[in-house]
Order: structure tokens, then sequence, then C-alpha cells
């Protein structure tokens, strides 16, 4: 589903300006920040606890501090910050067990060797015909970028899936996150001799 399309707020005689301006995701592009009242209330996607924290997880929530900091101490706004903790569900329960039976299958395995790369070459047309299922009903390694290229192009050019001159959303950031994790089993399958640990690395990120 595409976005909708963004529309500035009216111009408020009231409002306060700071000679701020954000990142407006909807627009791809910088708009001014003017606040209604001296109350800035901002919401912002909080961690889902479903594995180790991570640096990546660390730079989001100090960056989101230090803005909050800079709102509150240096331009003197009452901001009302809220952050959301999602807790585990069905999916991450199930995601987990998916990684406990990988974890077991592969346990005692020292080398790449056929049954493991026919495994993930059909997990590969799995994962392609249920994440990319324009790219081809039966997909194989052998055709996956052309028919991705044929399927998706005009996404990878910043345009929606539908290509009809709506602009990207969710759905397109999906097709793009769904590709890079499709190339990545690609390339791992057609590398020469792997270790068994990189190979797994390659054909899991």
């Amino acid at each position: 589903m595409a976005q909708p399309k963004w529309h500035a707020p009216p111009e408020n005689a009231a409002s306060r300006g700071a000679d701020i301006s954000i990142y407006n995701s909807l627009t791809s592009g910088k708009v001014p920040f003017d606040a209604l009242t001296e109350t800035v209330s901002w919401y912002a996607c909080g961690p889902t606890v479903y594995d180790d924290a991570h640096l990546g997880h660390a730079r989001n929530y100090v960056s989101t501090d230090i803005i909050r900091r800079i709102l509150q101490d240096y331009f003197k706004f009452d901001v009302n910050f809220v952050m959301n903790i999602t807790d585990v569900d069905d999916k991450i329960i199930i995601a987990a067990r998916e990684q406990h039976v990988l974890d077991q299958w592969l346990a005692g395995r020292t080398s790449v060797d056929d049954e493991v790369r026919k495994i993930t070459a059909d997990a590969f047309a799995w994962f392609v015909k249920k994440r990319l299922p324009d790219v081809s009903e039966h997909p194989v390694s052998t055709n996956y970028v052309d028919g991705f290229e044929q399927s998706y192009g005009h996404v990878l050019q910043g345009k929606s899936t539908a290509n009809d001159g709506t602009p990207p959303g969710d759905d397109e950031a999906k097709v793009k996150r769904y590709h890079k994790e499709a190339l990545a089993a690609l390339n791992a399958l057609e590398a020469g001799d792997l270790d068994l640990q990189t190979f797994i690395e390659g054909a899991s990120s």
C-alpha cells in the first residue's frame, strides 16, 4: 500500500519557529519544524526484544536522546516523549524455533556438502516465491537476477511496485530488503569453496 501524500500543516501565527528542519520520510526531504505550542509531543519506535542488543540499537537510542535533550535544554521546549517496547509475539517465537531447528541440523556438520547446498537452494527458491512472487512461479538461482530486474527493477529506481506514479512506501522498502537477502543467499550458493560458517552467514544474512 502506497504512503498517503503529505500536506504541510497550515500556518499558525502562534507557532513557535525554532530554526529547525527535520527529515520527512513521506517527502524524502527536510521540512521546517514549527511547534504550535511550547509542548512537543514525540512518539518513537522502541526496541523489539527478540535477541541480544548490539551497537546499532545503542546508536539509535543515543541519537534519539541527544535530539530530545537539544529540544528540551537548548530550545526550551516541554518535550512529551513516548517510546514503545515491542513484546515477543508469535512471529518472533516461530523465528526462534526455526533458528533452533537450523542450529540442530547444522550440529556436527563441518563442511558445505551437497546436502547443505540442496537444502539452501530449496530454501532460496521458497523465499523468493513467498517474498518476491512476481519474479517467477518456480525461481531458480540461474534466472533470479533477470527475473527480479523484469519484475521489480522499477522499484530499485525509486518507483512503486505498481509502477503507476504513486510514491513508494513500506511495500517497496520490503522488496528492497528481500532482494538484498536473496542476493546474499545467491552469492553464497554460487561462490566457490567456502567454510561452513562463512557459507551460513552469507546464505542467511
